[in-house]
């Protein structure tokens, strides 16, 4: 009988175990998949939830702590970005997958340092931003980035990017998204190379690290693309033809380097979509969108015209992070 009662006191202590372990880490377990917690279309590891009727899969770094900076590095090798949280019910979801009393990096920060937050995607945080009381308060005049806390209403602070903090990921559920093909497609921070992009006409533009800071990562570490000033014609950059399943917002961040105003023209088939002259941007990124119709059959083209300037220098055009995202530009926030 003693044996017994050590042997029923065992099995529930190893399954209380069990449990707070699948909370917290993240394990598959039959309970999940009854529950339609992941519904085959999460990897192992990650917890699905749906934001802007889009599902989604979240994962969190316990047992890891990195920068912020670092910490997006992981989760972009991940296939995902840092978390992006744009309402109560993602929020209350995410907090209660973390350790109490820890602090995570999320997908969150003040890129030009003006105290202007945003996505990392590039959407602005207007609609929904629980901050911590007196947050963002920029202590020492260096917090550009963005921590949740894992207390009860899990709260935002802006912190030093430079801390190593655990973080939270998010990518897309694997089944969620009719349009996967052509956001595979478009999308690109050109981490990887050109991805999908060829240039037109002449091979002007160059995918570097160098000598400015990446949009994507903010410093010389990451990736963007540049065309630099060459003969007087246009050079354009040309996705593959794709069809575009539903109305989508595509994002895209640009600068300009130099004192030669230049244009830029962005196409979708034979419309063209968006058309700038634009000036010296001093060193920052200036977020760009266009509208693409559903149903289109089309080539994403960037068309551009630097000439030489003889007088004031070098001149350079860079793009980074281009985005497709679900809805128009407007329902998006941009």
């Amino acid at each position: 009988m003693g044996y017994s009662l050590i042997f029923i006191l065992l099995t529930s202590v190893l399954c209380t175990v069990t449990y707070g372990r699948r909370r917290f880490y993240g394990g598959r377990s039959s309970s999940d998949e009854d529950n339609g917690i992941f519904q085959g279309s999460c990897p192992r590891d990650w917890r699905q939830t749906e934001q802007g009727g889009r599902k989604t899969c979240i994962k969190v770094f316990y047992d890891v702590e990195r920068t912020w900076l670092t910490a997006r590095q992981v989760c972009m090798s991940e296939g995902g970005d840092l978390v992006m949280i744009r309402n109560e019910n993602v929020n209350d979801f995410v907090k209660d997958l973390l350790e109490t009393g820890n602090r995570y990096w999320i997908g969150i920060r003040d890129a030009d340092h003006d105290r202007s937050f945003h996505y990392v995607d590039g959407r602005d945080i207007t609609f929904y931003h629980p901050w911590a009381h007196r947050e963002p308060d920029n202590m020492g005049g260096d917090e550009y980035c963005v921590e949740m806390t894992a207390d009860r209403d899990g709260h935002w602070s802006d912190k030093n990017c430079g801390l190593e903090r655990k973080f939270i990921c998010q990518r897309d559920s694997d089944s969620s998204y009719n349009n996967a093909e052509t956001h595979d497609a478009l999308s690109t921070n050109f981490e990887d190379g050109k991805k999908h992009f060829n240039e037109g006409r002449t091979n002007y533009w160059t995918v570097t690290d160098n000598p400015h800071n990446d949009h994507t990562l903010p410093d010389h570490k990451g990736f963007y693309i540049k065309m630099e000033e060459g003969p007087r014609r246009d050079v354009y950059l040309t996705s593959r033809k794709v069809r575009n399943k539903e109305s989508s917002c595509l994002t895209f961040w640009y600068q300009l380097n130099g004192q030669t105003a230049s244009f830029l023209k962005v196409y979708w088939g034979a419309f063209r979509k968006f058309n700038k002259r634009i000036q010296d941007t001093n060193g920052r990124w200036v977020r760009g969108f266009i509208d693409l119709a559903r149903g289109t059959h089309n080539r994403l083209k960037f068309r551009t015209h630097i000439a030489k300037n003889r007088l004031n220098g070098k001149t350079e055009l860079y793009l980074d992070d281009i985005y497709l995202h679900r809805g128009t530009c407007s329902s998006n926030g941009f």
